[in-house]
């Protein structure tokens, strides 16, 4: 007998956390004595069992009906509602050896085979089977051996009833000198709507490349600081989504009473050298050129993280986001991404939608030092 495991999302998304189902139907197939390979490319008709699992929901499935030696299934068919593996499956440690050969996907990007090659020395597992309660053999998947650093498969952490509360437990059984070394890893964001939500998740340390918090509105802004002075995540963009056009009902209404308000958040983040991530709803826009606009912030954000921290705290009235445009002119790079042009356009844009914002567009970003 041989079995093909087939990961749709990494056939497609290099840059992505292994399956975690596919883990364990090896550990079982190869328990059974049975030969289980991870399948580089979809073809059933080389197996005599072919076992598809895709959780991500890109529009593009395969005619799975036509095969008789299939096994399938992932999020993207139970609408991100987990459905259990057999017992006798779901409870075996995964195999993660199976994904030892991607390594050679990330060819001389020695970063990137790094960060897989920690992704795998993970503790692999899931805390709930119904996306609400902890699972009560959930140790029963934990593989001891594998270093101090869990990597959770539960598509949202937050929904389980006290699961921040059993991580810290786990993490606070590591031996005293990994302290401050173990992270967390999650494939999927932990989604926040409000800030007694976020005080559970900001002070794990989260790995840089597998942990991202999605937070829905817009924080106050004395919670904004708070957060940003006390969470030990990765000062990365990538650590927090930022969702700051959720609960507005248009675009006129985030004009009026919240577009102010980010861009006040987005300074403290700036003054602080803090990396954070600005995103819309899709569809929130009818103009375009807001798009334009978040973009135009991301660059801005990006070079003030980048600058000498001296040349950062004496620049001050270089330090605007009218400054930064200006600089269109000598720095390459930005045009790629927005030209001078545009960037006028959205001065021009906004100086008629919001003057009160447009205004600050001349004022220092160096504001409050948390």
């Amino acid at each position: 007998m041989s079995v093909g495991l087939y990961d749709a999302d990494m056939a497609t998304y290099i840059h992505t956390a292994p399956n975690l189902e596919l883990m364990k139907y090896s550990a079982y197939y190869k328990n059974k004595g049975e030969i289980t390979v991870l399948s580089p490319l979809f073809n059933p008709a080389l197996f005599n069992t072919f076992v598809y699992r895709k959780d991500y929901d890109d529009g593009d499935f395969p005619d799975l009906l036509k095969y008789d030696n299939i096994l399938y299934g992932g999020l993207s068919y139970s609408n991100n509602k987990y459905i259990p593996l057999p017992k006798k499956i779901e409870t075996l440690v995964p195999d993660t050896s199976i994904y030892d050969k991607m390594m050679d996907t990330f060819g001389d990007f020695k970063k990137n085979r790094e960060t897989f090659k920690k992704c795998l020395n993970c503790r692999h597992m899931r805390l709930s089977l119904d996306g609400e309660t902890i699972w009560g053999d959930f140790e029963k998947q934990i593989d001891m051996s594998k270093g101090y650093n869990y990597f959770f498969h539960d598509y949202d952490l937050n929904k389980i009833k006290d699961s921040e509360i059993v991580i810290k437990k786990m993490l606070e059984k590591n031996p005293e000198k990994q302290v401050g070394i173990n992270a967390i890893s999650t494939k999927f964001p932990i989604q926040i709507y409000n800030e007694e939500d976020m005080e559970k998740w900001i002070y794990f340390r989260g790995s840089a490349a597998f942990f991202n918090l999605n937070y829905y509105g817009l924080m106050s802004t004395d919670y904004f600081k708070h957060f940003l002075k006390v969470s030990p995540l990765q000062n990365s963009s990538k650590s927090i989504q930022y969702i700051v056009t959720y609960g507005f009902k248009d675009q006129q209404d985030f004009v009026d009473n919240g577009v102010e308000k980010m861009y006040d958040q987005f300074i403290i983040a700036c003054t602080n050298r803090k990396r954070i991530s600005l995103i819309y709803d899709d569809n929130f826009f009818t103009d375009k050129i807001w798009e334009d606009f978040f973009l135009l912030l991301d660059l801005f954000n990006g070079s003030l993280c980048e600058m000498n921290p001296v040349f950062f705290t004496n620049g001050r009235k270089k330090n605007s986001l009218y400054k930064f445009v200006q600089n269109f002119k000598s720095e390459y790079r930005y045009k790629r991404s927005l030209t001078i042009e545009r960037a006028r356009e959205i001065f021009a844009y906004m100086r008629v939608a919001n003057y009160n914002l447009f205004k600050k567009f001349y004022e220092s970003c160096l504001t409050e030092i948390l």
